[in-house]
């Protein structure tokens, strides 16, 4: 029997796992077809309100087959609340189609719901309506959509999975978009080939245990093992009563979140004795990624890199001038083909040649030119914030998909990325941020975060005419700072200007007569956007009264934490810093009947603080407003006092102002003056006129 050919393959994350045994395996607990009439009556889940589909029950089982396989058996059923849960009667199943690396088989499925009379009817799934669609590259999916949809009918379907590995079995989520009652995954191997598993999110398993049996095998498995009788080993999990992980503003990607299972071939056995470790140590890991050829093999400092390396640098000494020399010509001259990578299957040669590659490939040429310049830099791998969160137990590389340049020059350290000419130097792309990052060099394993060194800022000066009629005229002024100018140019670079001005300031209600752009092109300078625009719509006109909300830019008008609770931190990627003044001229014959107020809120330790300050000048009132988040990430147990600051602050930003036309004086009328009747004048006392407060004074006075 041959030894197993270990290439390199990707690996799913791995940690030891100590196995609790609480339940004996046993066979699934739901049969298909057999649903209980109760959950067709269901109508509703008071555990969460927001649900439109309750998972009743998700399993899967992935063995090792006699092909030296993989063989995994999915069955799902749902109930559907409202229609907004005929969503997850659309299924999608996507595997690799390379050299037939996955099959997927076996599909079936129906719907079932209960007619007017109460009885139960049944709609199977139509095999002319499954249909496959290549995807790119290697990609292909499976596509159906259960027939006869409605508000408390029950989906069921099933379907067969074959992979031609034992390497890595598929990771399994316990947790979805909807609540589920019930997951449950097993895995089922030979001991020969020892796995080992992580689990990771935060709900605890109903069952978690481990169990041995004896099976008779045949083929590619016993010839490899030279037994048909073999022993294997089964692996359970079990999740009861997930609530749902939905997508909420300010996260990275829900499945860093999700409680799940993950697998590892980590050991196997020869047939002819020994065995074969595969799970590395970071040393050995950085060893074999330095001497890849699709990776640190294509550093190289060329003939023609040295050639463009000492033109770009020509007459600049100081070695951070030259750094960002190089830098700024890589990002003009190769452009990124918006493909993440951490290999290169190119030379940087060739990359130059092409004007064009992947992350991996620009930062290569990157790293060759720098290299050329004996200047020190390494290559650095993360994972991208949607990609997921990476462990550091063990190397997986399969978890790596971005590569990134570090740079030292003396005590200081630099990350830096080249795939785009809209960014300064220094500055690195959003997805990339507040993730742990590997260095790629000789020594010790180095770790660093990639902390964001910018701010995302934004300043509006508005200035506006309001006539007596209600309407408004003006200018409104943007200027945008590090992160909000990046997004900005780069939303300039794909729409029109109108387009994009559009997006920057709330324009339902205006009209825009004229739009400038300053600093388009120089990336290290603020953009600014410049608006001329008029409104007859924004205000409210009742009789004498004119009714306007001053925050005409950057206002909130809804709290974007609408969930009643949130089991996750609020991940800002970058501090956040957004101004407005604005000046509103009140028209002549009108007076201020109710203005806004001074406001100051500071969130739970200082974390996000918004202030509104009020000045009026004659006619001219000047608000200013100015909201800061200083912390990139807020831990998930400081949810709700997020949530009820945004509350008031979207509350105070609803503030009016009130204007009344002021009413002329009643016109003075001449009036005949009689003469003045003589009386009898009161005879002069020292005493005060007895009223009833001087009495209860006096009697008072007694006491």
């Amino acid at each position: 029997m041959t030894k197993f050919n270990v290439l390199r393959f990707s690996l799913v994350l791995v940690v030891s796992m100590v196995f609790v045994c609480k339940i004996q395996a046993q066979d699934s607990p739901v049969k298909w077809g057999e649903i209980p009439k109760a959950d067709l009556e269901m109508k509703s889940y008071p555990a969460d309100s927001n649900a439109s589909a309750v998972v009743l029950y998700d399993y899967a089982e992935c063995r090792v087959n006699n092909d030296l396989h993989q063989t995994m058996k999915v069955h799902r059923r749902v109930k559907i609340l409202t229609t907004k849960g005929f969503d997850q009667a659309t299924v999608s199943l996507r595997y690799t189609t390379k050299r037939g690396f996955e099959r997927i088989y076996d599909i079936e499925g129906y719907t079932c719901y209960l007619d007017e009379k109460g009885e139960t009817v049944v709609k199977e799934l139509n095999k002319n309506d499954i249909y496959k669609n290549k995807l790119v590259d290697d990609m292909a999916e499976v596509k159906f959509t259960l027939p006869s949809l409605s508000p408390g009918c029950i989906i069921e379907y099933r379907y067969n999975m074959d992979r031609e590995t034992v390497f890595s079995m598929p990771t399994w989520l316990f947790q979805g978009s909807e609540p589920v009652l019930w997951s449950e995954f097993r895995i089922k191997y030979p001991v020969a080939l020892a796995y080992t598993c992580i689990t990771r999110g935060s709900e605890p398993f109903e069952v978690q245990d481990r169990s041995e049996s004896t099976e008779y095998v045949d083929g590619s498995l016993a010839n490899y093992l030279q037994n048909h009788t073999v022993k294997f080993i089964t692996n359970r999990w079990v999740v009861r009563n997930a609530p749902a992980i939905r997508e909420e503003p300010y996260i990275t990607t829900t499945n860093d979140y999700k409680t799940m299972v993950s697998t590892q071939l980590n050991e196997f056995a020869y047939s002819d004795g020994g065995s074969r470790k595969l799970i590395r140590t970071w040393e050995e890991y950085i060893e074999d990624m330095l001497k890849d050829k699709n990776f640190c093999g294509r550093i190289d400092d060329t003939r023609k890199m040295k050639k463009i390396a000492g033109q770009v640098t020509a007459g600049i000494t100081a070695p951070i001038d030259q750094v960002k020399a190089i830098h700024n010509w890589v990002t003009e001259n190769i452009q990124w083909d918006a493909d993440n990578e951490k290999y290169s299957d190119k030379d940087v040669d060739d990359v130059v040649e092409a004007k064009k590659g992947s992350s991996a490939d620009i930062n290569f040429v990157l790293l060759s030119l720098l290299k050329c310049l004996k200047i020190e830099a390494y290559p650095v791998i993360l994972s991208t914030r949607a990609h997921g969160k990476i462990q550091d137990l063990y190397p997986i590389d399969y978890q790596f998909n971005y590569v990134l340049s570090y740079v030292k020059i003396g005590t200081n350290s630099y990350l830096v990325d080249a795939t785009s000419p809209l960014k300064p130097f220094g500055m690195l792309p959003s997805k990339v941020l507040n993730v742990k990052a590997l260095v790629i060099k000789e020594g010790a394993p180095l770790w660093v975060v990639t902390t964001p060194t910018k701010k995302h800022s934004v300043s509006y000066n508005v200035q506006m005419t309001i006539s007596d009629d209600g309407s408004l005229s003006g200018t409104i002024q943007d200027t945008l700072k590090d992160y909000a100018a990046y997004f900005t140019r780069d939303n300039l670079s794909s729409s029109a200007v109108k387009e994009v001005a559009k997006g920057l300031v709330d324009m339902d209600n205006f009209t825009t007569d004229s739009i400038s752009v300053v600093n388009k092109d120089s990336v290290s300078l603020p953009l600014v956007v410049s608006l001329q625009a008029s409104s007859s719509l924004y205000t409210q006109v009742a009789g004498d009264f004119i009714y306007i909300n001053p925050q005409i830019v950057e206002r909130i008008k809804t709290n974007p934490f609408k969930a009643r609770t949130r089991n996750y931190p609020m991940d800002f990627a970058y501090p956040r810093e957004t101004q407005a003044v604005i000046k509103l001229t009140i028209p002549e014959g009108y007076a201020v009947k109710t203005n806004v107020n001074e406001r100051e809120l500071r969130s739970v330790n200082d974390f996000i603080n918004f202030n509104r300050s009020v000045k009026t000048d004659g006619r001219t009132i000047t608000i200013t407003t100015k909201l800061a988040i200083k912390p990139v990430v807020i831990e998930a147990q400081f949810y709700p006092r997020i949530k009820d600051f945004y509350n008031r602050v979207s509350s105070i930003m609803n503030d009016q102002i009130v204007l009344e036309k002021i009413k002329a004086p009643a016109p003075v009328t001449t009036q005949e003056v009689k003469p003045i009747e003589k009386t009898e004048a009161a005879p002069v006392t020292n005493e005060a006129p007895k009223t009833k407060a001087n009495t209860s004074i006096q009697k008072k006075g007694k006491k």
